[in-house]
């Protein structure tokens, strides 16, 4: 997935896009973004909110923490950023200080994403765990008890370290995970 002025760019010219698109050389899928191939929607989505991070349940299981293909695409934004108003996307605001905080590329349906890392949704889901509901949550967990040899800790641990109540995180992975 390209932007409008990336296409631009790489063709020279509108009127040599436009050209391209007629050829079938580079196809455009919405206002502003086009492509080379066959993205899947997960590719759209992040060419159109380029700074937005996949999140929550669409981060979970874009990682195969869990079989639930989730309803809705979990992006979080910056607290500053504008309100998406598209109704497939939950929107998470986050402070300035935490966000992007453990954000990996990751390739998914062909298209490279940005989505959080394991380490960080597993403090996501600590954090946010009263608003999930119970089974999902406990299937996450046994997901993450599963994997909890792969995890990085010094990662997990320079994540942690960067939140309020760090304690009380810590001590909740470690019941509920190691």
């Amino acid at each position: 997935m390209i932007t409008y002025q990336e296409a631009v760019k790489k063709y020279g010219t509108q009127y040599k896009l436009g050209l391209a698109l007629k050829k079938g050389e580079i196809k455009k899928i919405e206002a502003g973004v086009y492509s080379f191939g066959e993205e899947g929607e997960a590719g759209i989505i992040a060419a159109r909110y380029p700074k937005a991070v996949f999140t929550m349940d669409t981060a979970f299981y874009f990682h195969d923490l869990s079989d639930v293909v989730p309803e809705k695409w979990h992006l979080a934004t910056k607290r500053t950023a504008g309100r998406i108003s598209d109704p497939s996307i939950k929107q998470y605001f986050e402070s300035d200080r935490f966000f992007g905080i453990g954000a990996e590329e990751k390739e998914i349906s062909g298209c490279r994403i940005r989505v959080y890392d394991r380490e960080r949704m597993l403090i996501e889901l600590v954090r946010r765990k009263n608003s999930l509901p119970f089974d999902y949550y406990k299937e996450l967990i046994a997901s993450y008890r599963r994997i909890s040899e792969e995890l990085d800790m010094d990662k997990l641990e320079d994540y942690i370290n960067r939140l309020e109540g760090k304690r009380n995180l810590y001590r909740i992975i470690q019941e509920e995970v190691f």
